[in-house]
């Protein structure tokens, strides 16, 4: 058996996921920040769990949302986090678990899919070492965020459509319910699929396809109807009136808006989310775009004129035509649904090229950024603190063991309700603290400064809602200090 696993063509792929999962887990307490969506939803994920929570609603979307028509993604990617929370004795890095074992197994499923698409061995290799190894890949495989889990669900997604039988189309269509269910951005990318199978007359496979994603997304329909659609009606009046997702990507120009893709996946320049890169030069993030600009539409002008996988480049092609007309909303989540299609290209169009030169060093920007990224070491920073430090100072806390009404909050980075210390203190703490929002009316507040005088200077709601409070301990940690006040 062993003989025969070396023998064949699909262990080095073996080997490859072996590396890739390496890649996404190691040296992961180091490098993560609780800060942002990653603080906010990891801490969500122990709530549901303490509180033994069923609940639908689960992250709010980034857009620029009205007072009272907050509108929230599902619960999906929460769940989830638990459950990985659970694994790892509630580590905040265990909210990625599900993520790293989803694309791990998607390593092989790629390469099996790559092999149904291309004609030739090497490429179909060649294609599942982008997409393994690739700082895209990565990065969010090790990232606590709602669109991650699409990365490695889409391959799967894909490898059943091309399986063309009923039943698997039917099964496509359920995940790719699950995943509208995810994120629902994935519409775009659904529903420029569902028009290609339309235009290429392939009806029935529109038909089950179809069918299986109301399916998957059932759980919606019922939460909608039951509350009389308030997540539609809220989405539909926020863009009414203007509503823009938040932290879009610079377009700049139409080859770079074009080309956004590809150069995070080689690692010329992060994505929606800022990741280290090997080189910080516009100089070199241009010429890049400006190669894989060309070579794009070269690629995509060949793949239509195959019938066989036409739909493939109209779902890729009509997608990205979407965001561009859609002002402000150029994300590389928004692709997600395609990631797996937009590596094919990313391959192909290296290897029709059959320069060696290129293709090594696409592959060396490729490796150095996803090296810098698992080598990466969370610092201090104006946004969050090491791991280690955010537990030393829940561990203060959760020894003085205060048993009346407190709460927490910090002058040293924006979070002023703390929200990366405030895991760890929900996590070990007896007396559970106010949640993040009850300010008013403590008996004690714990505040982490960098001097008393500093925490009267920033003068925060958090720390004023309460009058009366004076300053009774203090604790050092490192160049931080932890006071303890309480209402005399």
């Amino acid at each position: 058996m062993l003989k025969k696993l070396f023998r064949s063509e699909l262990f080095p792929i073996f080997i490859l996921t072996l590396i890739g999962v390496v890649l996404y887990s190691i040296r992961l307490p180091e490098t993560i920040e609780l800060a942002s969506d990653f603080g906010r939803d990891t801490l969500r994920a122990l709530e549901l769990w303490q509180h033994k929570e069923l609940t639908l609603i689960g992250s709010p979307l980034a857009i620029n949302s009205l007072p009272g028509h907050t509108v929230f993604f599902t619960s999906v990617s929460l769940y989830l986090g638990m459950f990985g929370l659970l694994f790892t004795n509630f580590h905040p890095a265990g909210t990625v678990l599900v993520n790293i074992v989803l694309t791990g197994l998607s390593i092989p499923m790629f390469y099996l899919l790559s092999r149904r698409l291309t004609s030739s061995i090497a490429l179909a290799c060649f294609a599942t070492i982008i997409y393994a190894l690739s700082p895209m890949t990565v990065f969010y495989a090790r990232f606590f965020w709602t669109p991650n889990t699409l990365i490695p669900l889409s391959v799967f997604f894909w490898y059943l459509v091309t399986l063309d039988k009923k039943k698997y189309d039917l099964l496509s269509g359920i995940l790719a319910g699950g995943m509208f269910l995810i994120h629902y951005a994935s519409i775009i990318a659904i529903g420029a699929y569902l028009l290609g199978l339309l235009v290429t007359r392939q009806t029935r496979k529109f038909a089950t396809v179809t069918a299986g994603t109301i399916i998957g997304i059932i759980p919606l329909l019922l939460f909608e109807v039951k509350n009389h659609f308030y997540l539609l009606s809220s989405l539909i009046l926020n863009l009414q009136q203007g509503a823009t997702s938040t932290g879009n990507l610079d377009q700049g120009s139409i080859v770079n808006t074009v080309a956004i893709f590809f150069s995070a996946i080689f690692g010329l320049r992060s994505a929606d989310l800022t990741f280290t890169t090997l080189v910080n030069s516009p100089l070199v993030t241009n010429v890049g775009s400006l190669i894989f600009f060309v070579l794009f539409l070269r690629e995509l002008y060949l793949v239509f004129r195959d019938p066989r996988k036409r739909i493939f480049a109209f779902t890729v092609s009509f997608t990205l035509l979407i965001l561009l007309l859609g002002k402000n909303v150029i994300n590389i989540r928004y692709q997600f649904f395609n990631y797996p299609l937009i590596i094919l290209f990313a391959g192909s169009m290296l290897w029709r090229t059959k320069s060696k030169l290129l293709i090594a060093v696409c592959l060396f920007f490729l490796l150095g950024t996803t090296f810098k990224i698992v080598s990466h070491t969370q610092g201090s920073t104006q946004f969050a603190y090491p791991i280690s430090t955010l537990e030393q100072i829940s561990q203060i806390i959760v020894r003085d063991d205060y048993r009346k009404s407190y709460n927490i909050t910090q002058t040293v980075t924006g979070d002023a309700q703390a929200i990366d210390l405030r895991f760890f203190v929900l996590r070990d703490s007896v007396n559970k603290p106010q949640n993040q929002y009850s300010y008013i009316n403590l008996e004690g507040l714990y505040v982490v400064a960098r001097s008393l005088p500093e925490i009267y200077t920033a003068n925060r709601w958090e720390f004023t809602a309460t009058p009366g409070l004076e300053p009774t301990q203090s604790w050092p940690v490192g160049d931080l200090t932890v006071y303890k006040f309480e209402r005399k």
